[in-house]
């Protein structure tokens, strides 16, 4: 059970967090340690079900062994900052699951022994794009605050009534890449005629009146973005 791990990583008093063991296994937030060259030392019930792997299988994993590979730079960059600085910080990460892409605000700290030895990272990292009242908190917010408290503060230009499927993603990433829709299509094994489809579909979903319009969409899309 995660708490009592981290107990034992810092090397304090499994009496301590026995009773919020429960909590932190079923809250609806990923909950994860890290050592401090990548490697998952533990995880929570709720990640192990969003990535579809067991608990003991995610330990010893990094993130390029799991199902959010592409963007396991990205991710892995942010936990290197950590690391390097040694404080607390706040990230928007966009990661791509089989249910497509997805959005989670991120709280990442160092994790440290009782004598204060650095040995890894802790997290907890909550979707917000299935959560409209936290999306449009974050979304009011944001503008206020100040530069730097919340790092990669992109957030998602879509919500659950416009979800973005991952064939549509994939299209628009070679679309701003410059690919016609016969080099897209062959890039992605379908017919110029689907590529056609999967990027009206994009069009209608972000709003979008032209292929300029869809294009400067796409690249507010930190999925895409972070990847060119």
């Amino acid at each position: 059970m995660i708490t009592r791990n981290l107990a034992r990583f810092m090397c304090t008093d499994d009496a301590v967090t026995t009773n919020v063991d429960d909590i932190l296994d079923t809250t609806l937030a990923n909950v994860y340690v890290k050592d401090k060259t990548g490697l998952y030392l533990d995880c929570n019930h709720n990640m192990s079900s969003a990535i579809k792997m067991q608990i003991d299988d995610v330990k010893g994993k990094i993130d390029t062994d799991l199902m959010w590979r592409e963007q396991a730079p990205v991710l892995m960059r942010n936990d290197a900052q950590i690391i390097e600085q040694n404080k607390v910080k706040t990230f928007i990460e966009p990661v791509q699951l089989d249910s497509g892409p997805l959005y989670y605000l991120s709280r990442k700290a160092p994790l440290r022994t009782r004598d204060g030895k650095l040995i890894g990272i802790v997290g907890i990292s909550f979707q917000i794009d299935s959560d409209i009242s936290l999306l449009t908190a974050l979304q009011e917010t944001i503008p206020f605050m100040t530069p730097n408290i919340i790092e990669n503060a992109q957030l998602p230009i879509r919500n659950l009534n416009n979800q973005l499927t991952a064939k549509q993603i994939d299209c628009l990433y070679y679309l701003v890449k410059g690919m016609t829709i016969k080099q897209i299509g062959q890039q992605l094994n379908l017919s110029p005629r689907t590529v056609e489809d999967h990027l009206n579909a994009a069009k209608n979903k972000l709003h979008c009146h032209n292929r300029a319009e869809l294009i400067a969409a796409a690249l507010q899309i930190p999925l895409i973005r972070n990847q060119l």
